[in-house]
């Protein structure tokens, strides 16, 4: 899952610090990246992109239990990188 979330985790760590000068308060933050992290699974499943899915899909993971895992380690680090982050301004 970890390399699933590899190649999304610059974008995410961006929209995090963006969104962190905006408005650190941790809820808002959350329900965004929610929203992304479904958003990027429609497009995925609608798109050629699925076929990447094949691999986590023979593990017996399915593309929702993929994304679900996603978010859930990017809310982590989001956390994580927030609360550093008030403690600091």
């Amino acid at each position: 899952i970890w390399s699933f979330y590899k190649p999304y985790a610059l974008s995410s760590l961006v929209i995090t610090i963006v969104m962190g000068f905006i408005n650190p308060s941790i809820g808002p933050i959350l329900v965004i990246k929610a929203f992304l992290t479904v958003f990027l699974w429609y497009v995925v499943n609608a798109t050629r992109i699925k076929r990447k899915l094949i691999f986590y899909n023979n593990f017996g993971i399915s593309s929702i239990k993929l994304f679900a895992m996603l978010f859930l380690i990017d809310s982590f680090i989001t956390i994580v990188y927030l609360l550093v982050f008030k403690n600091f301004t």
